[in-house]
């Protein structure tokens, strides 16, 4: 599973970093960034449910 951030769509709320620092972390400007583009098997449930968590739907998954 492959996961990004739409940086456009990126309010700053941080909560898939809050949820999630092994896969999301922020950049110089406090936005999401995907520090793991390929998720690890173990983070993948966290990842899924910081999908959720995005109050504006800026992640995304792909295979």
């Amino acid at each position: 599973m492959r996961v990004a951030i739409d940086g456009e769509l990126c309010f700053r709320h941080q909560r898939c970093v809050a949820h999630c620092p092994e896969v999301f972390g922020t950049d110089e400007e406090g936005y999401s960034v995907v520090l793991q583009p390929d998720v690890p098997p173990e983070f993948r449930d966290r990842v899924l449910e910081s999908v959720n968590l995005c109050p504006e739907q800026a992640i995304s998954l792909g295979d």
